[in-house]
């Protein structure tokens, strides 16, 4: 599943990026997003 990126042409990008990491968390469980935030060094 790949993440959705938002941009400013589409004016729900924002609320379908959010309902991709929430339907990872939610299918691949929260370790899945700890993860990926650790390989894109995001803070959590």
């Amino acid at each position: 599943m790949a993440l959705v990126r938002p941009n400013q042409t589409h004016w729900n990008s924002i609320f379908m990026a959010v309902d991709r990491l929430v339907r990872i968390s939610t299918e691949k469980g929260e370790d899945a997003l700890y993860l990926l935030f650790n390989e894109l060094r995001l803070p959590r």
